[in-house]
């Protein structure tokens, strides 16, 4: 018998916590918010321990979403694409269960804009021959994954701080979005 898709989603899960991307390239502050090499390695452990429950949704190619209250990732894919789409929006969706399982309440504003910078900064690592200078992908006329890749290139250089000034249009941008939510605290902490 084959795997369940919550076994292909923590499979797929935990390759994006042990890359060499993760565990070595992604490293920035911004406002309070400090990722570096060692912040997902609690969330591994949770993960590999079964304390994330891990779900199936939908059929859309490429959304994702982690829910705090519930310790759960949610994704609409049981396979990872060569080109590393999927696996820079499952970073950004377990930045923010590495948020909760480290017990550091955050605002969304927060949480959801060092979210789209780690998720960017995947995605460049993973594609980096593919990009020359400031000259980024494509994202379909979305404005905020846009800016959080212009806001993204000051922290290619490891242990980079993005100043609340750098990072301004993105929390407009995040703001935007999420509208009454953003200074809202997703975090609910994790049982484990």
């Amino acid at each position: 018998m084959g795997q369940s898709n919550a076994e292909k989603i923590k499979a797929m899960t935990l390759k994006v916590l042990n890359d060499p991307i993760t565990t070595h390239k992604i490293a920035f502050r911004i406002g309070s918010v400090f990722i570096g090499p060692t912040y997902y390695n609690r969330l591994r452990d949770v993960v590999a321990a079964d304390g994330i429950e891990m779900r199936k949704k939908g059929s859309n190619n490429n959304t994702a979403s982690y829910n705090p209250k519930k310790d759960r990732l949610t994704v609409s894919f049981t396979q990872l694409d060569v080109n590393g789409n999927r696996e820079s929006l499952l970073l950004h969706e377990l930045t923010h269960a590495a948020h909760d399982v480290r017990g550091i309440p955050r605002t969304v504003l927060q949480s959801e804009a060092s979210a789209y910078i780690a998720q960017m900064l995947f995605f460049y690592f993973r594609n980096e021959q593919t990009f020359s200078g400031d000259v980024g992908p494509n994202f379909g006329g979305d404005k905020l994954l846009s800016t959080a890749w212009n806001v993204s290139i000051k922290a290619r250089k490891k242990g980079t701080v993005i100043s609340d000034k750098d990072a301004q249009k993105l929390y407009t941008r995040v703001k935007s979005r999420y509208r009454k939510h953003a200074n809202d605290y997703d975090f609910d902490g994790v049982d484990v």
